[in-house]
């Protein structure tokens, strides 16, 4: 759930929006903090309205290659390879 916390930062559920990281086509990475915690992580934003659009081949959008680089990083855990931490899905929302 995103909300808007005093000084108009951002919170997606109990990660505070401290700082953009980068962008690419599809997706913003954020810097974010958890409130609980106050560990700081790095958050990939993704725009799945512009990827479901966007067709590799006949019946193939840019969003399943996502679906395939998240089903991976779940498997993952070797300590220089990042670290999957949780996957937050709006279905009401189109990020």
């Amino acid at each position: 759930m995103l909300s808007k916390k005093k000084g108009g930062k951002k919170q997606i559920n109990q990660y505070l929006v401290v700082s953009k990281l980068g962008e690419g086509k599809f997706a913003k990475v954020k810097k974010v903090m958890n409130t609980v915690t106050k560990e700081k992580f790095a958050m990939k934003i993704i725009n799945k309205t512009k990827m479901k659009r966007k067709m590799l081949a006949p019946k193939k959008s840019q969003f399943s290659l996502v679906e395939k680089e998240v089903a991976i990083m779940k498997k993952m855990g070797h300590p220089y390879i990042v670290k999957l931490i949780e996957i937050i899905d709006d279905p009401n929302h189109h990020k």
